[in-house]
């Protein structure tokens, strides 16, 4: 009769102890789903450059050229007069190129400016490009490859 007591003392340990395991599994996949994630970045040795620019009315020519070691998958092009700094996006929509630009690659876009950035009259404008890359089908500017060239636009 006394074994009894001790098998019942063991077999609530053993109880205690899976409650308790299974406990931590279950918050631990939970908080796992609540984590973020891996966050997309672009490779760090992507350099894309402005060949040339100009616009002449409402049109925007700009010719891209990769100096990197990476493909660029898109570029974010903003434009606006040069007393503003935060600059409007002139490619809205179509930011991603159909065939990524390879390094050593050269392309050339032209762009319809809106006419609430050109309504300002002035004729000196900055051109702003940023290069992006495809990241797990997801476009993601790239930090630090911000480039900005003055332009004088014939509105």
């Amino acid at each position: 009769m006394k074994n009894k007591k001790g098998v019942s003392l063991i077999v609530s340990y053993v109880l205690l102890v899976i409650i308790t395991v299974s406990l931590g599994a279950i918050v631990y996949s939970y908080l796992k789903t609540q984590l973020p994630g891996e966050k997309a970045e672009c490779p760090s040795d992507i350099n894309l450059i402005i060949e040339e620019a100009s616009c002449s009315g409402n049109k925007l020519n700009v010719t891209f050229s990769n100096r990197g070691l990476f493909n660029v998958s898109g570029v974010f092009v903003r434009l606006d007069s040069a007393n503003r700094t935060a600059r409007r996006q002139v490619n809205n929509g179509s930011e991603i190129f159909i065939n990524p630009l390879r390094p050593g690659g050269v392309i050339e876009f032209s762009y319809n400016i809106p006419s609430s950035i050109l309504s300002g009259g002035s004729a000196n404008y900055v051109l702003e490009i940023q290069a992006a890359s495809l990241v797990k089908r997801t476009l993601v500017p790239c930090k630090g490859t911000v480039i900005t060239q003055p332009l004088e636009c014939n509105v």
